[in-house]
């Protein structure tokens, strides 16, 4: 079946009960719905073949049970079918990744966009985190010191470290620079 059939003869087909002429139809067209799904929606392939066999049925049995009149253009139709069909298996499958409900059900905040921020702070902390591990031992030191003496005066801690207030300083805008550069190169 690698002519294109018509509408009208797709619907004949289906009305018609011929077996061997709806298996043709079942292959042919499931297959080119799966391929819509799979380069326009990117779905898996395991999900695109079962939402176009899916749609295809459904519209196989609207057209045999006479709820479906004698559709125009039928490929459209199947189109927003099989699109339908793959959006409903989204939302049905949207919390199938164990214990992601529940994770962002504890994430603090009363809207979509404070859930969003939070998520968005933790991962930038997530890649602070794999900068400050990636810088030597010396400065990852200097680095935890700095977090340890924070709510203090610079002038302060550098006499802790024994280091000249503007050594200490330089040293930590040194090190604050190098670690939003990487933060900035991993997307953020």
């Amino acid at each position: 079946m690698n002519q294109k059939i018509s509408s009208r003869e797709f619907y004949q087909m289906v009305k018609s009960a011929d077996p061997s002429g709806i298996n043709r139809l079942t292959e042919v067209y499931t297959y080119k719905l799966a391929g819509y799904l799979r380069t326009v929606h990117q779905a898996e392939p395991e999900i695109a073949a079962d939402c176009s066999h899916q749609a295809f049925m459904k519209m196989f049995e609207k057209i045999r049970n006479g709820e479906l009149a004698d559709v125009e253009n039928i490929y459209s139709y199947l189109i927003r079918m099989v699109k339908n069909e793959y959006l409903m298996t989204l939302r049905k499958t949207k919390w199938e990744v164990p214990g992601e409900k529940e994770y962002l059900e504890r994430m603090e905040g009363d809207t979509a966009s404070d859930v969003a921020e939070a998520l968005l702070n933790e991962e930038k902390e997530r890649a602070l985190r794999e900068c400050v591990e990636t810088l030597r031992e010396s400065r990852q030191t200097f680095y935890k010191e700095i977090l340890k003496n924070i709510d203090e005066r610079d002038a302060d801690t550098a006499k802790k470290l024994g280091m000249s207030h503007a050594g200490f300083r330089t040293r930590k805008f040194r090190l604050i620079k190098s670690l939003q550069d990487c933060v900035r190169e991993k997307g953020f």
